[in-house]
């Protein structure tokens, strides 16, 4: 992906042809649906690798990730990045949006946004755009729109810190085709959750967002930094579940959805919410962090949310969310939890990302990544100078590599396409993707270990598992 503008690690340079770079000021976006033709040639050298591997070295020496630096013009200072379905946006300290279109990358739009540009809230489809500026006057932006210009929601009228979109619709058949986004819950830095409808329709007089209202309040009213909900995938158990997260807090909400009066899904939380209003709410409390994220992974279907994952000041909060029947009583749907420490820094960590660890060696701190993300099997976590990838298996580091960053650069932050499974890394002035290379070439190792050999073979290869297995 995006390969004829990143220098990857571990390869030779290699000097190739540029494509020129075009310029749109925001009319006429890109056509979605097309594909390379050819692939573009560009200049690739080597970024310095601080690669190890925890196993298997002297079977495969080739690192399990390749992060490369992306070439492209960013103007201004990079504050927010979002990409889904290869429809990739970048926020610009001078008030640009850009926009690249990863399957024909050639061509990039740039957008005046004619406001200062907080946070990036990108749909699973790549099709809806919120665009969350520090004034509160939020933006919409559909790449569907002949006219390809972000248009503004008025009743949005908040500092969003977080979106929770209706993935399993637009991801399906009939949400490809529609122009509403159903219903999407809105985190708010006053930490009120709202119900919306974005609708991208073009009609005259008619404003695009729809039927917004708040459904709850959280009793501290800390910003709401994370926000995801589901509805059961069984039609007999019609119930939703919402996983809400603050700095220091984590809430899970569950409950029946109100009834559907019309498809653009408006009105579905009012019943959910209602059963916790004035009681006293559950929730689990850990030390906070100041970037606090929660990140959520999809099973293969892309249909349901398999994973959450909560970054705290004291690790990575992972569970997997169980919609058995027989939980059908339970209002505590994260499963198997686990808390994850980060992994030891290899220098001393920067006073502005570490807490103090509650081990024995009092002057020990340990090192909070400025932000996480999740592939199959491993946490990503990126630090103020590195990126480290954890095995979610044995919870061990199995890559890193220290990012080569200017005197003034500065870390920002994750993101990942939960549809292409891509993954990026930003700073605020250079944008790097973060490629997988055989990351399941180990997982067998772990199985084995364990003693679960039907599940290392489905992982092994031949050569490496028969070396393995006699050699010991």
């Amino acid at each position: 992906m995006f390969d004829e503008y990143v220098e990857h690690a571990g390869t030779s340079e290699v000097t190739r042809r540029m494509v020129p770079q075009l310029e749109d000021q925001g009319f006429e976006p890109d056509d979605p649906s097309l594909a390379f033709q050819t692939e573009p040639e560009s200049m690739l050298t080597s970024l310095e690798t601080g690669y190890f591997s925890a196993g298997a070295a002297e079977l495969d020496n080739n690192p399990l990730f390749v992060l490369g630096r992306v070439q492209v013009d960013i103007p201004g200072s990079l504050v927010a990045f979002a990409i889904a379905s290869d429809m990739l946006y970048m926020g610009c300290s001078n008030d640009l949006l850009i926009h690249i279109n990863l399957k024909n990358p050639e061509k990039i739009v740039k957008i005046p946004v004619k406001a200062p540009i907080y946070r990036l809230f990108l749909d699973p489809s790549g099709r809806h755009l919120v665009i969350a500026t520090s004034q509160g006057d939020n933006l919409y932006l559909c790449s569907q729109w002949r006219e390809f210009l972000p248009r503004p929601i008025k009743s949005f009228k908040m500092i969003i810190e977080s979106i929770a979109w209706n993935s399993a619709f637009l991801l399906s058949s009939i949400g490809a085709s529609a122009t509403g986004t159903r219903e999407i819950l809105i985190g708010g830095r006053n930490g009120i959750l709202y119900e919306a409808v974005l609708d991208s329709k073009e009609e005259i007089f008619k404003s695009h967002d729809r039927n917004v209202n708040s459904v709850f309040t959280l009793p501290e009213r800390q910003p709401i930094t994370g926000l995801c909900f589901q509805w059961f995938p069984t039609p007999e158990n019609r119930r939703g579940l919402v996983i809400v997260s603050t700095a220091t807090r984590i809430y899970q909400f569950v409950g029946a959805p109100g009834d559907r009066r019309s498809d653009d899904g408006a009105r579905m939380f009012t019943s959910l919410f209602s059963a916790y209003k004035g009681s006293e709410l559950k929730f689990l409390e850990l030390p906070g962090s100041e970037h606090s994220e929660l990140h959520t992974q999809f099973a293969r279907d892309k249909t349901q949310i398999a994973s959450v994952a909560w970054l705290t000041g004291q690790g990575i909060y992972h569970g997997t969310i169980n919609y058995s029947p027989s939980n059908s009583t339970n209002d505590a749907l994260i499963d198997s939890a686990q808390l994850v420490p980060y992994p030891s820094p290899v220098v001393p960590a920067s006073p502005a990302f570490s807490v103090r660890s509650n081990t024995k060696q009092p002057n020990v701190t340990m090192e909070v990544p400025v932000s996480v993300g999740l592939t199959e099997f491993h946490f990503l976590t990126l630090f103020n100078d590195c990126l480290r990838t954890i095995n979610k298996l044995d919870s061990k580091v199995d890559f890193e590599e220290i990012i080569p960053l200017k005197p003034t650069e500065r870390i920002m932050g994750l993101s990942s396409d939960p549809v292409n499974k891509t993954y990026w890394a930003y700073t605020d002035s250079s944008l790097f993707e973060l490629t997988t290379k055989n990351e399941s070439r180990d997982v067998w190792q772990i199985y084995m270990r364990r003693g679960e050999h039907d599940t290392a073979l489905d992982y092994a290869q031949v050569s490496s598992f028969l070396t393995f297995y006699f050699d010991d």
